[in-house]
């Protein structure tokens, strides 16, 4: 018997000020696990062991809590998310990981019993909240447990996310929020969750718009003038991953052809995707 995992993509914080959101999206990792007599990966990225790891950590983790002793398994990834592009890649192991040893475990854990458990190892939960329970997630602290509240999302929003093709710099540390103005960042954290659930695209702009991490983006990926001039010329609500230098806007229908027009296309990998209101799911393989 061969379990299958499937686990969204999901994107994280929507830029540097708004920590603890995070949405799952419809692009997928598919996992496979299958007794072995040794732990054995198969279709996962040669350039670092560090997704396979956190696999095996993820699922022993929950064994360990559950005080029963660890089976080994082989473990074989089918990849459509790719790495470093903003998507939560690791995250996706994470999460296939607790999830088969859920299945193993005779679903003794609740979803929140995973996130906690898979919170530990990632050390955050935007991307892993949603990549759990689906749709938009928001994650607080109470009482040293992470709590999730989940929204709906408009069903019209269509995210298009830009991966540049051509090199870029090494990846820059975690913009940290500003510590100025808390009261409008709270403010935001409470329009947002609004915004996508009325799919309120003005109110998106106005809620993502002027974040530092967009600056950074900029100042990185010299030569963007035509991009940035685009994204003030247009009015699409949009945000970037300054780590992994990828711009994601938001809009009802497609804004494809708008890119390929400006020659966009040409320079970024551009893929369209939508909300994922499930989560993880889980399917016995013969």
């Amino acid at each position: 018997m061969r379990l299958k995992i499937k686990v969204p993509a999901s994107f994280g914080r929507f830029g540097d000020e708004l920590e603890g959101l995070g949405i799952a999206v419809s692009l997928y990792n598919d996992f496979y696990f299958e007794r072995a007599k040794t732990w054995e990966f198969v279709g996962f990225p040669k350039v670092t062991k560090v997704p396979e790891e956190l696999v095996k950590k993820a699922f022993e983790k929950a064994f360990w809590y559950a005080k029963k002793e660890t089976p080994v398994f082989k473990v074989s990834l089918t990849q459509c998310i790719p790495m470093a592009r903003g998507l939560g890649f690791n995250a996706t192991c994470i999460a296939a990981g607790v999830l088969a040893a859920n299945y193993f475990l005779n679903k003794i854990y609740s979803p929140i019993n995973l996130l906690n458990i898979a919170a530990g190892i990632y050390g955050s939960s935007e991307h892993l909240a949603p990549i759990i329970f689906g749709g938009l997630c928001s994650d607080y602290q109470f009482e040293g447990e992470v709590k999730v509240v989940k929204y709906p999302v408009h069903e019209e929003l269509v995210f298009t996310h830009l991966m540049p093709k051509f090199p870029v710099p090494a990846a820059l540390k975690p913009t940290l929020p500003s510590a100025g103005n808390w009261r409008d960042r709270q403010a935001k954290a409470v329009n947002l969750p609004r915004a996508f659930q009325t799919g309120d695209l003005p109110m998106l702009r106005e809620v993502l718009a002027a974040q530092t991490s967009e600056t950074r983006f900029f100042e990185q990926l010299k030569g963007e003038a035509e991009l940035k001039q685009f994204l003030k010329d247009e009015v699409v609500p949009c945000f970037v991953n300054d780590q992994d230098f990828t711009l994601t806007f938001i809009s009802k229908g497609t804004i494809v052809p708008k890119l390929r027009d400006h020659g966009f296309w040409n320079r970024f990998e551009v893929i369209t995707l939508n909300a994922e209101p499930l989560g993880g799911t889980i399917e016995a393989v013969l």
